[in-house]
């Protein structure tokens, strides 16, 4: 009966979601093993942090991967700190909200109770690197486009003649489609320049 409560519980945060906080919390424990290994439940210290791994640690809820009430804003702060790219940049603000919403997820998991000093600290932390994010993209440093890469008109109209060509029963609903999105891409065309 218990593991049918935890597999409800476990389900109120959306399957993708939930792979991208697993990511983020691999990465997190990764970079605790290495500069902060007290921290980490001691079956954690010698072995391989991995995405299983951790999903049975999550599923287990009684037994926390690592000590949260010694998990410090400081120690997150320097680990948000060091994800980086290869020309020692800052990635989108959006990547790292996801690592925000990942650690707090963790504590909601294990129904810690995440102490304000904590919360404050880190929406404090964030603003700032917001601010970081934006400066970086303002001098040049970053690129300046974030999230899926457009799609090049020319293979949109390839695509839509693709489209027509195959025919079938519902060939004017797919026409209808197409030219309502060719009207709406036209429209965004127009505006991106300015």
């Amino acid at each position: 009966m218990q593991d049918e409560v935890n597999d409800i519980n476990s389900k109120n945060v959306r399957g993708n979601t939930r792979d991208g906080y697993l990511n983020c919390l691999v990465h997190l424990l990764e970079w605790i093993k290495l500069n902060k290994p007290e921290v980490l439940h001691t079956s954690f210290r010698d072995s391989a942090i991995n995405k299983p791994l951790l999903e049975t640690f999550l599923k287990q809820r009684n037994c926390p991967l690592l000590n949260l009430a010694q998990l410090d804003v400081h120690t997150v702060r320097l680990f948000i700190t060091s994800r980086k790219s290869e020309e020692d940049t800052y990635f989108s603000f959006t990547y790292y909200k996801q690592y925000r919403s990942a650690i707090m997820f963790l504590f909601k998991t294990f129904e810690h109770v995440c102490p304000p000093t904590f919360t404050s600290g880190l929406k404090t932390f964030f603003a700032g690197l917001k601010r970081t994010v934006t400066d970086q993209k303002e001098q040049g440093k970053s690129k300046l486009v974030e999230g899926k890469r457009e799609l090049p008109f020319e293979l949109y109209c390839k695509l839509g003649l693709r489209l027509m060509q195959i025919g079938g029963k519902d060939q004017k609903w797919e026409l209808a489609y197409f030219s309502f999105f060719y009207g709406i891409l036209c429209a965004v065309r127009i505006t991106v320049p300015l």
